[in-house]
Formats: structure tokens, sequence, C-alpha cells
């Protein structure tokens, strides 16, 4: 696999601001976990790194498979979790 790199990407929904100039690089083979609250923005980058939505703007953004032109949309699986505390 390679590295995923995402750099300066912002993603807009109308007048809604998801991601404003995020930068991220996950190395290969590393697990990251995105931790916030509803709302965020933690499913939109998983969205673009998937190439089910584009970046409204982005100065470099590669995944493994390709980079921002992707011919075709990948499966990816997002979920949340609920946890009480003991």
């Amino acid at each position: 696999m390679a590295d995923v790199v995402l750099h300066n990407v912002t993603k807009r929904f109308g007048t809604t601001v998801a991601l404003d100039n995020v930068s991220l690089t996950v190395p290969d083979g590393a697990f990251v976990v995105l931790l916030g609250p509803t709302g965020a923005g933690k499913t939109t980058p998983l969205r673009m790194i998937a190439g089910l939505i584009e970046p409204s703007a982005a100065a470099d953004m590669t995944t493994p498979e390709t980079s921002l032109a992707r011919p075709e949309p990948t499966t990816v699986m997002v979920g949340t979790a609920a946890f009480r505390g003991a």
C-alpha cells in the first residue's frame, strides 16, 4: 500500500464548511482513529479518501489507489459506536 496524504483540503456543503484547510498524513500500516463530537467533520475526510465525495478545494490529496481523479467510487465502511462508562 502507500501513505494517505491530505494537504490543505477543504470541503463545503453549501454555506457549511465541514473541513477547512485540513492536512493529514497517515503512514502505510498505521492505525488511526478520528474522535470528535457530532458534526465535527470526522466522516468527511474518510468519504473523500474513499472517493465518495470530492473536496471543494485541495492543494494535494494522495491515497493508495490514485490521487484526486477516481474513475469509480470505492466502498468504505463508516459507522459509529456508543460506549457507556462503568
